[in-house]
């Protein structure tokens, strides 16, 4: 997911989302001097704003974080999206 994509999806889950709440469970993490890769699994509930129904979705994500002068930032997303609006 790049910035831009990553940023409209949060943008137009906005627009169709209410009361989100975002659960991770199974968290694993690998470390090296100037980076870091985490895995987990999320679970996301919410109400769809056009029926004021309740959803559910779950996926897996990974994070990959580098250090740099500027430090610790977000390098890449993989995995399901959970920002996106029609998460999995």
């Amino acid at each position: 997911v790049c910035s831009s994509d990553l940023l409209d999806n949060i943008r137009d889950t906005q627009s169709q989302q209410k009361q989100i709440h975002i659960s991770t469970s199974d968290i694993r993490t690998v470390a090296e001097a100037d980076s870091v890769l985490i895995q987990l699994n999320w679970e996301k509930r919410y109400l769809v704003l056009v029926n004021m129904m309740p959803k559910l979705t779950t996926g897996h994500a990974t994070f990959q974080m580098k250090y740099t002068s500027q430090g610790w930032r977000l390098a890449g997303i993989g995995g399901d999206n959970v920002f996106a609006a029609s998460a999995k």
